[in-house]
């Protein structure tokens, strides 16, 4: 079982922190959600094996909430 999963039949559940990471990402270089769903993706094969990646409609979702406030 997936370690964000609440439930085998639940939502993921992802921390803020992951989210505000990547949509922080997206403020400063624009790519496309998509393309920040593969870097995640990238990153948990080459380094963090256990690390819950969002899929791109969950990220879509959170970023109409969540305020990133990026230093200056």
């Amino acid at each position: 079982m997936n370690p964000a999963r609440a439930s085998a039949a639940g939502p993921c559940i992802y921390a803020d922190a992951v989210i505000q990471m990547l949509l922080g990402l997206k403020q400063v270089f624009r790519p496309p959600l998509r393309v920040l769903q593969g870097f995640a993706h990238s990153l948990r094969e080459l380094a963090f094996a256990n690390l819950p990646v969002p899929n791109y409609s969950t990220l879509s979702r959170r970023a109409q909430t969540l305020t990133v406030l990026l230093p200056a």
